[in-house]
């Protein structure tokens, strides 16, 4: 996946600033909202091979995106709302698949509850749908079903506040969520001074992660 184009710049946000004259995000909250709309290194997107009428995509995986948020948020509070149970159509055989009978009863998704933010009061509180993707496969109990649409419904949620965004994205100039950070150095010239260390000290240890991430990679492959 190439890297998207940019064309919002940190002076085009800061002429925005002035005209509506207070900021959507602190400053520090800021940093953390560019660790987590970071486009993804390419060694982390894996592609999901194309399915009956369903296209071929690009993807991260619930392990990672679930690291990233933690990273950047901390802890963070997620609850099934609603658990979505109905029979299921049965699926005609398809070359050398099976013919899947009708399900009289099954998990078909889920509604679920993400409460994510920085402090008490400034965050979101996002609810979300998730689908059991292929409620006939034979080793899916009901309990699978349900865990199944928990993890959608999760990276779902996530995608909502920039969370691998981009993978919903059909072209990468769609991805705009970068280009709406501020500049750092106008951030600092805004008055907070002490900001610019504590980019410096999260850019090196993000950037680090990154390395470590794709050494341990490349040694895995050579063994």
């Amino acid at each position: 996946m190439t890297q998207p184009q940019l064309g919002f710049t940190g002076e085009q946000y800061r002429n925005w600033l002035d005209r509506i004259d207070q900021q959507p995000f602190k400053n520090s909250e800021w940093i953390r909202l560019a660790q987590l709309w970071k486009p993804w290194p390419s060694q982390f997107v894996e592609t999901k091979p194309k399915s009956g009428n369903s296209p071929a995509n690009e993807y991260v995986s619930h392990i990672l995106i679930t690291q990233k948020v933690l990273q950047v948020f901390g802890f963070y509070d997620q609850e099934v709302i609603e658990v979505l149970k109905g029979p299921v159509n049965g699926v005609p055989a398809r070359g050398q698949k099976k013919a899947k009978p009708p399900l009289p009863m099954a998990v078909t998704g889920v509604v679920l509850r993400v409460k994510i933010g920085f402090e008490p009061g400034r965050g979101w509180s996002i609810d979300e749908a998730g689908a059991c993707e292929h409620p006939h496969n034979d080793q899916y109990s009901m309990g699978e079903q349900l865990k199944k649409a928990i993890s959608d419904a999760h990276k779902r949620a996530l995608m909502r506040v920039g969370a691998a965004t981009e993978m919903w994205c059909k072209k990468n100039s769609h991805y705009l969520l970068p280009g709406f950070i501020p500049d750092y150095a106008l951030m600092v010239r805004a008055g907070e001074g002490a900001v610019a260390a504590e980019v410096a000290a999260l850019k090196e240890a993000a950037d680090q992660v990154v390395e470590d991430n794709a050494n341990a990679i490349n040694n895995s492959e050579e063994q």
